[in-house]
C-alpha cells in the first residue's frame, strides 16, 4: 500500500524516507535540472521509482517510469535504461 504523510520537519522526513520500502519521486515535464530529492533519495540507499520525463532524464537515457536500484525499468528489456541511474550517481557521488 502507499502511504502519504503532509509536511514534515527535515529530520523526520529523513526517518521516513530511511523505513520506506520505494521512494517516488515525480518529475515535471520540462523540468531543466536534476532535483536536489534526488540526491536526498539516493542517500538511503532505498529503492527509488522514477515517474515522468524531461529533459535531463533524457539526456540519461531514463525512460518515463524508471526503478534505481534493484530492478530495470519496467516494460524494458534486463539493464535498458538503468544505466542512466549509474551516470548520476556517479556525478553525485564526486567529491
Amino acid at each position: 500500500s502507499i502511504e502519504t504523510v503532509g509536511p514534515l520537519p527535515l529530520e523526520k522526513s529523513w526517518a521516513e524516507q530511511q523505513n520506506a520500502d520505494y521512494l517516488l519521486l515525480a518529475i515535471s515535464d520540462g523540468t531543466p535540472h536534476i532535483p536536489g530529492k534526488l540526491a536526498e533519495y539516493v542517500s538511503t540507499r532505498r529503492p527509488i521509482y522514477l515517474v515522468g520525463t524531461s529533459d535531463w532524464t533524457s539526456r540519461f537515457d531514463l525512460l518515463p517510469l524508471s526503478l534505481y536500484p534493484k530492478q530495470p525499468p519496467i516494460s524494458t528489456p534486463p539493464a535498458t535504461g538503468t544505466h542512466g541511474f549509474s551516470k548520476i550517481i556517479g556525478q553525485l557521488e564526486k567529491p
